[in-house]
């Protein structure tokens, strides 16, 4: 699972005044400066994804649709969003600076504030060792650098130790550096010239012949990429990715219809597993989550606006499901445990928007406006 945690909205990197849609929710094209549901579709994502964590945090088997689980399909969808809103801000930067800038405090602040809160709150809480042998420990001090991308850590000493899922402390985590990846990759293919409608498309049958000709063998051996992310799953996000940043570039030509959404998930479901529903999986989710971001109702739009929660909720429901099932045990009801992990990790969420990652898009914020007043200065020498 993955956090595609880009500004809210379009023109949340200085983009024009929202315009009317053009055509029907129903049917019609992509308009970059209309109202859209981004924001709501990432909270939505990040609960599914605490819905997808709880069956195995309880020791039940995986659940899902589509043929595949909650927490993956979420993960899917975040990537769609992320390529799409990512492209747009990397066409929108004035510089290589502001777009590396921007992408640094909305993703490093909130990793940072979590793996601190995570080590220095949750892990004495709960751990079975001595809290000096906790402090002493270099493990206990490793996962802080989770933040700095170096390093993957799931575990803490002595924490979770017995829990159905055991010694997992946050496994939402790992997609984190693969969505960092993806930053740079469009920074690269964007310097290269190749973020281009039909060059990316070169790309993206790239990445689709390895996960055709490689995948299993990618797996069967962990290949990884600079020891922490799974080339597997970088090539497997990196179409959606592709796909969400393909859904930018052909905005003006591409119409998205209500119809045809539906038909490709309902095929997709229809579907027994196989590669014919891998296709369709692929096919329904990139364009299914634009034409739901196209959604007019008001009260969708402005969702998230004044404090958006989706990334606190990803970063912070893993480790706090898993202290609610120490707490009441594996035999806990699902929904139950579900609520309370969910309004917890809202809770703990809406403590780092408002101390952590609402600072840092203010200070983003202060910089360009800083950067506006100095042009003019030194245009007049």
């Amino acid at each position: 699972m993955c956090s595609a945690q880009s500004d809210p909205g379009w023109s949340a990197d200085g983009g024009s005044t929202p315009a009317p849609r053009t055509g029907s929710w129903w049917s019609g094209r992509l308009d970059p400066r209309a109202p859209n549901a981004f924001s709501l579709l990432r909270f939505l994502a990040a609960t599914l994804v605490v819905i997808g964590h709880t069956f195995p945090i309880l020791g039940l088997p995986e659940r899902g649709v589509l043929g595949d689980s909650f927490g993956a399909i979420a993960v899917d969808v975040f990537f769609v969003m992320s390529g799409f809103l990512i492209t747009s801000a990397w066409e929108r930067r004035t510089s290589l600076w502001q777009y590396a800038r921007n992408r640094i405090l909305r993703i490093v602040p909130g990793y940072a504030g979590v793996a601190a809160a995570t080590v220095l709150v949750i892990g004495p809480a709960v751990t079975v060792f001595p809290l000096a042998d906790y402090f002493r420990s270099e493990a206990t001090w490793l996962y802080l650098r989770n933040a700095t991308f170096t390093v993957m850590r799931f575990d803490l000493p002595g924490v979770f130790l017995a829990n159905p899922l055991p010694v997992v402390v946050n496994g939402s985590l790992w997609t984190l550096p693969i969505e960092a990846a993806m930053y740079v990759a469009v920074a690269v293919l964007g310097a290269a010239r190749l973020l281009h409608r039909r060059r990316l498309v070169l790309v993206l049958a790239g990445l689709a012949a390895v996960e055709i000709l490689a995948q299993d063998f990618l797996v069967a051996h962990d290949v990884t990429l600079l020891g922490i992310m799974p080339v597997a799953s970088v090539v497997d996000f990196g179409i959606y990715f592709a796909l969400g940043a393909l859904a930018w570039l052909w905005r003006d030509v591409l119409v998205l219809r209500a119809d045809v959404a539906a038909g490709l998930l309902l095929t997709t479901w229809a579907l027994p597993p196989s590669t014919l529903q891998r296709v369709f999986f692929m096919a329904a989710i990139p364009y299914a989550t634009p034409f739901a971001a196209r959604c007019p109702w008001t009260w969708a739009t402005r969702f998230g606006q004044r404090r958006d929660l989706s990334y606190g909720l990803y970063l912070y429901a893993f480790p706090l499901q898993q202290c609610v099932v120490l707490v009441g045990g594996r035999d806990m009801p699902f929904a139950l445990h579900l609520t309370l992990s969910w309004l917890l990790a809202l809770g703990c969420a809406a403590l780092s928007w408002r101390f952590i990652e609402q600072p840092a898009l203010a200070l983003k914020r202060r910089t360009a406006r800083t950067r506006d007043r100095v042009a003019p200065v030194a245009a007049r020498g």
